[in-house]
């Protein structure tokens, strides 16, 4: 049996958005008001939420490891087409067509992404 471990007043998952979203509305409004008619609070609401605008959102484990396997796939499928033999790479005068090329960097760029997840949420 599952139990909620949510504290009242609270569902979970997407509070912490709509409280962001809410923050910059009311923020939004409080601008249209001169600087001094304004408590220091909504002026550090407006620092926390440029800080916010700024980070990535974080995923739970179980999103974690869903994203790494849906990148782990998405490796397999660049490094076959990568290391496919291709008639345009062999009449390239460079050896290597665009499309093989792009599915190279594509690849570097998946496994730069994988290790940087990995590293992220080790430090969590």
């Amino acid at each position: 049996m599952m139990t909620n471990t949510t504290r009242p007043g609270r569902s979970g998952g997407n509070d912490a958005d709509q409280r962001v979203t809410r923050a910059r509305e009311y923020l939004a409004g409080a601008r249209r008001r001169k600087v001094d008619q304004l408590p220091p609070s909504v002026m550090m609401l407006g620092q926390v939420l440029a800080v916010i605008e700024g980070q990535a959102a974080a995923l739970t484990p179980a999103q974690l490891a869903s994203v790494l396997k849906a990148l782990g796939d998405a490796i397999t499928a660049r490094n076959e087409r990568a290391h496919r033999v291709c008639t345009d790479c062999e009449e390239h005068p460079a050896g290597l067509c665009d499309e093989t090329a792009t599915d190279l960097d594509a690849l570097e760029e998946y496994r730069q992404l994988e290790r940087d997840l990995i590293d992220q949420a080790g430090a969590q």
